[in-house]
């Protein structure tokens, strides 16, 4: 029946065939998408390959897979590609009889393009498929009350030529990717590579093209199948494998909440190495939003600090879809509940949401808005004289950034600068002294740590980071999978510069053994930082007077040759000048009690002692560093390795698994590598590996094949959930991305026209930023003199002057860096401070 079945359809292509012919239409325009040859063919091809390797009646299989993976590999061999055919099943739904063609097999469909149907726009693939209706092929006959399955029918000349040994790599059977391109594919996606870049550097680590399963289609096609996979079920699928993580992990933090018609609105986790970091580190924390990370447009808001390194450490993470005061009082919310700690200071930008929840929250910390993001506002605020042609710029610097003034010296020199240079009526000064208290730095000298950070820069240095590993076409599963791959990175870097400092001996610059204890006691950055104090103590220092006053001496230590000397430039690179610096300073020691106090205040603001205390430590021939000095943030191993090379699997058994693999992976890439000079041993070891291969292949031979589902369930570590109750998050549109009719103020465009090239014009030979050779309103006589236009001339005959396009004559420059915004500012040049990771 199912034959007959097959020689109708065959019948009936032919017949449209036929039908196209008798109407005059040449067969390559009857035919939208395939090439039509004639049914019968030209002759007879047969296979030239060994007898044993063919498929021969009566064979039998303990699956129906195993018979058509036999079927398959003999085509491969043979040069051809199959298809599966019809079936026929019992009343069990079972297949009992199973076809596999030639992929040639049938006629070609008889697709006659109608007239109407050029005009539409829908896309048609154009792939000439070959159709010769070859009979070739093979079929199998189940076993009654078995699994097994026998061949019953082997059709084996082919009416059309055989692929050749050198173009075999691209028939389907070669093409399809397995294990190990799925992988990688996957592996490098996490890492924001594609498709297109893996496909080229796994063929370059394999040597060869011909040497890869599979083009860079099939791996573009790889990644579009994930994609559809996850679909509609997305933030179900992440909610399921995250709530995993939490039963796999008792310290695995994840909370999640929704819209009123169940899409999800809000996202924050954080793990277990993220509460360790948060209780050494968490003393100050910066957050800030960033885009373009996922395919919803939802706002990442990942929680930065500064580990014992000075390097970025990421304590938790949320997503928003909006970036509003309730979103951003339920993420802060559930920070509070996860690290039951507030820290010491919170530093943000501007946003109103922020700054209101914050302020809603965060109860016992401090405040802090970005000193960046309000400096950079100055040139829009004032005048282009007034800026550039007074001492008003340089004064402004000079007050906002000093570490030594108090609130009342602020104060009072705030109002000196604003009567001198007639500021009262701005408003936005006025509004920047109504909050002063949450942005000079004079208002933060009683806050313990505050000198750390006073801008988001870490923030930003932190979003560039994890922009690496992220794409704004990723769905949430993918960017979960990416956020992981960033974790691991960044505490890689960690556990090398925890090893750098366990094995590696610095340089000294003095005799003083208590530089060599500090070398034992703080991790190596902070060392270096500490050593350039003990430095600085040694060959800057020196002292006025000693007195003593109960037992408590007071040193008047003098620092020399300060002149354009940065203040705090080694610990933080965004400090900038400072003005008035002072020279003499006073520092109180109790010997007694081996107390500290100077009124540089280094210690409270920093966290590690300043050279005037060295300087008195020397003077009393004291060795070592005292305890209650030694801050335990700066100490390293503060984070157990193993703790921080722990992973969070959905399973433990995917985690020992994958352990497995890649010990499997090192011993045959060692064998391969030790006997490639050998060719009889390594084709011996070859030998080897296939009867393993075989032994393998034997025992799960029972085992029915995974599917592609089951293949993506286990490559994205997720499942298809049974039930669905939370839908995709909606679409949305993050502040500042406007409609593109946003009304551009003068102070912009007048910063934006600073950032012009000026060029030569090719019209009045001007150098100018102002118009180019199209738009310039002087010509020349024959003389060579300029004329000027006369105004309300023809509009068209100056588009016929041979003019050039913008792009060739003007360079705008307008989405400067924000280091390039500070290059131009002379006097913010240590200011913007970019984390050694992301400078990579």
């Amino acid at each position: 029946m199912e034959e007959n079945n097959i020689e109708n359809q065959r019948e009936g292509k032919g017949k449209e065939v036929e039908e196209a012919a008798s109407n005059n239409i040449s067969t390559s325009e009857s035919f939208y998408s395939f090439e039509a040859q004639s049914p019968g063919g030209s002759g007879l091809f047969i296979p030239d390959i060994p007898d044993n390797e063919k498929p021969v009646l009566g064979t039998k299989f303990q699956s129906l897979e195993e018979a058509i993976n036999m079927y398959q590999t003999y085509a491969y061999k043979s040069g051809f590609d199959t298809k599966l055919s019809s079936s026929k099943k019992n009343k069990n739904k079972e297949v009992i009889k199973k076809y596999v063609m030639c992929s040639r097999a049938y006629l070609p469909k008889c697709n006659i393009v109608k007239a109407d149907e050029g005009k539409s726009r829908k896309k048609k693939r154009n792939v000439n498929l070959i159709k010769t209706d070859c009979k070739a092929k093979v079929i199998f006959q189940k076993f009654a009350g078995t699994t097994m399955f026998v061949v019953s029918h082997f059709e084996e000349a082919h009416n059309h030529e055989l692929v050749p040994v050198h173009y075999r790599h691209l028939l389907r059977k070669s093409r399809q990717l397995g294990f190990q391109e799925e992988e990688f594919i996957n592996k490098l996606a996490s890492s924001n590579i594609g498709a297109t870049k893996a496909h080229q550097v796994l063929s370059t680590l394999k040597g060869s093209h011909q040497l890869l399963h599979g083009t860079v289609v099939d791996f573009k096609n790889y990644r579009r199948d994930l994609n559809v996979f996850v679909g509609e079920n997305d933030a179900q699928m992440l909610i399921d494998s995250m709530n995993e993580r939490m039963t796999n992990s008792h310290d695995y933090t994840f909370k999640h909440d929704l819209e009123d018609d169940g899409s999800l609105d809000k996202l924050f986790w954080a793990d277990e190495i993220a509460r360790l970091n948060y209780e050494e580190f968490g003393d100050i924390v910066s957050f800030d939003a960033t885009y373009n990370t996922n395919k919803y447009g939802m706002a990442f808001v990942p929680f930065t600090g500064i580990d014992n390194h000075r390097n970025c450490v990421t304590f938790g993470a949320g997503l928003l879809s909006k970036e509003d005061i309730t979103s951003y009082t339920w993420l802060l919310k559930m920070f509070v509940e996860t690290f039951k700690k507030q820290p010491n200071i919170v530093v943000s930008d501007q946003d109103p949401a922020m700054k209101r929840a914050v302020d809603d929250v965060f109860t016992d910390a401090k405040h802090r808005l970005c000193m960046w993001h309000i400096t950079n506002k100055l040139p829009g605020k004032v005048s282009s004289n007034i800026l550039h042609g007074t001492n008003f710029r340089k004064d402004f610097h000079k007050l906002v950034w000093n570490i030594y003034l108090g609130p009342a010296q602020f104060e009072r020199k705030w109002g000196e600068m604003i009567n001198e240079f007639n500021m009262k009526q701005i408003k936005w000064f006025n509004d920047m002294f109504e909050m002063r208290n949450i942005w000079i730095p004079a208002y933060f000298k009683n806050t313990e740590m505050c000198g750390l950070m006073r801008t988001t820069s870490r923030s930003e240095s932190e979003n560039a980071f994890f922009s690496r590993f992220q794409h704004k076409g990723h769905t949430l599963i993918q960017f979960m999978l990416s956020f992981d791959t960033a974790m691991k990175k960044q505490r890689y870097n960690q556990e090398i510069l925890d090893n750098k400092t366990m094995e590696t001996n610095p340089k000294f610059k003095t005799p003083l053994n208590i530089e060599r204890h500090a070398s034992k006691v703080y991790t190596r950055k902070i060392f270096f930082l500490v050593q350039h104090e003990i430095y600085e103590s040694v060959f800057s220092c020196s002292h006025d007077s000693i007195e003593n006053e109960e037992g408590v001496l007071i040193y008047k230590v003098r620092e020399n040759n300060i002149e354009n000397q940065v203040v705090d430039k080694d610990i933080e690179g965004i400090q900038l000048y400072t003005t008035e610096r002072k020279k003499e300073f006073k520092v109180l020691f109790n010997k007694k009690h081996m107390d500290f106090v100077c009124t540089c205040d280094h210690f409270s603001r920093m966290g590690v002692l300043c050279r005037h205390v060295f300087y008195v430590l020397k003077q009393n021939d004291i060795q070592e560093i005292p305890n209650n000095y030694i801050k335990r943030r700066w100490t390293p191993n503060l984070i157990p390795a193993d703790i921080r090379q722990k992973t969070y699997n959905y399973s433990k058994t995917s985690a020992e698994a994958e352990s497995l693999a890649n010990e499997a992976i090192t011993m045959v890439d060692f064998c391969v590598k030790t006997l490639i000079d050998k060719e009889d041993e390594l084709r011996t070891f070859v030998e080897t590996l296939r009867d393993l291969k075989s032994n393998v292949e034997e025992k799960t031979s029972n085992e029915a094949p995974m599917d592609k589902k089951s293949k993506f369930e286990k490559r994205l570590g997720v499942k298809v959930p049974k039930l669905k109750k939370v839908s995709n998050p909606r679409e949305s549109r993050r502040k500042g991305c406007g409609s593109g009719k946003r009304i551009i103020g003068a102070a912009e465009k007048a910063k934006e026209f600073s950032r012009k090239r000026a060029i030569k014009c090719g019209r009045c030979g001007k150098t100018t930023k102002t118009h180019d050779r199209r738009t310039c309103k002087e010509v020349k006589d024959v003389y060579g003199n300029l004329i000027e236009e006369e105004d309300g001339e023809d509009e068209d005959d100056e588009d016929e002057i041979d003019a050039e396009s913008d792009e060739e004559n003007e360079e705008v420059y307008v989405d400067a860096t924000d280091d390039e915004v500070l290059e131009e500012d002379e006097q913010a040049e240590e200011f913007w401070e970019v984390d050694e990771e992301a400078e990579e």
